[in-house]
């Protein structure tokens, strides 16, 4: 199974574990520095099988770190080897946000040189009837030539969050960007055929909805764009703790909903976190729950957003929480 094989890569890797980056990190980390390289994450075209058995701790997994008090949007290396030494795991997926300049691409290339691949929020500014006219199409041509460049593994979630009244892909949205769930999915469509006819093949495109519609008349179907034009489904979950809610209350609406629009393509948490409880027991509890489910088949990666920003999202944001995650990474 494909899970299982991800699993043993992910395993021998702990062994490997990067080291503790320099005080004075960066943004973008210099390509000579070296990191033990692994095999690439499994693509959606080789994970329709999907096993029942695989525990949510041995899928793959990623984060988006973010060190006290730092700042941006793309990940930064020195946070992420901190975090990894920390738990005791190599993460497969390194995560950020941007627009549609893109960024560093240094931090691309750097991914895909130590075998991990590129989870990036694609929050494009321009407005959606200027997508769809092909006013962008020269542009949104040129960035799919340069992520094809990167030559490791990239997945872009477009407009993600766009049931959503604050993103910007939302049609609820005050800035107004887009007019009509039909011109979301033309713009939508319209990137997607730019970046294939560039031959950009090393790009999959995740339809990335949050996990509930806000408002609840903004449904998450209304935004979908058809399978052919989908590699992987995901969707955005917290646990914001009021009230309270277990992975599995967060997870489980939203998996059905997705998993109802295509068959057999596979499913990305693309962020996920927990908040801390009410005393510092729930969020370990909560993660141990969450590491031993073998539930929800198609789930072959998570992304743990691990900032302290509206809430204490952090792996480690407590010593019981990093306790849990170091136990079931390190149980064998």
């Amino acid at each position: 199974m494909v899970l299982v094989a991800v699993a043993a890569v992910a395993s021998a890797a702990v062994e490997a574990s990067a080291p503790r980056a320099p005080a004075a990190h960066r943004d973008c980390l210099p390509t000579e520095v070296a990191q033990p390289v692994v095999s690439p994450i499994p693509t959606p075209a080789g994970s329709q099988e999907f096993s029942t058995s695989v525990p949510i701790r041995d899928r793959v997994w990623g984060t988006f770190a973010q060190r006290a008090g730092s700042s941006g949007t793309l990940w930064e290396m020195g946070s992420l080897y901190d975090l990894e030494h920390e738990v005791g795991h190599r993460f497969q997926v390194v995560s950020g946000f941007t627009d549609s300049s893109v960024g560093c691409w240094e931090n691309l290339r750097a991914a895909a040189q130590q075998g991990r691949a590129s989870l990036l929020s694609y929050d494009i500014e321009w407005q959606f009837q200027d997508i769809v006219s092909g006013r962008h199409d020269a542009d949104l041509a040129r960035t799919a030539t340069q992520f094809k460049s990167v030559r490791g593994p990239v997945y872009l979630r477009p407009f993600a969050e766009m049931n959503g009244y604050w993103s910007l892909g939302s049609v609820n949205n005050s800035s107004h960007h887009v007019a009509s769930h039909e011109q979301w999915v033309a713009a939508w469509r319209r990137i997607v055929g730019i970046y294939r006819s560039a031959g950009a093949t090393n790009v999959y495109f995740i339809w990335c909805p949050n996990a509930e519609d806000e408002p609840s008349t903004d449904k998450l179907e209304m935004y979908w764009p058809g399978s052919e034009w989908v590699d992987v489904l995901g969707f955005d979950t917290y646990n914001w703790g009021t009230p309270w809610r277990s992975h599995y209350d967060i997870f489980t609406d939203a998996y059905q909903r997705v998993t109802t629009l295509d068959p057999v393509k596979p499913v990305w948490v693309c962020e996920m976190a927990s908040s801390e409880g009410s005393s510092d027991q729930d969020k370990g509890q909560w993660v141990t729950a969450l590491m031993s489910d073998t539930g929800f088949p198609r789930i072959q990666a998570l992304n743990w957003f691990s900032v302290d920003k509206e809430r204490s999202w952090q792996m480690d944001s407590s010593l019981d929480s990093l306790a849990v995650f170091r136990t079931a990474w390190q149980r064998d």
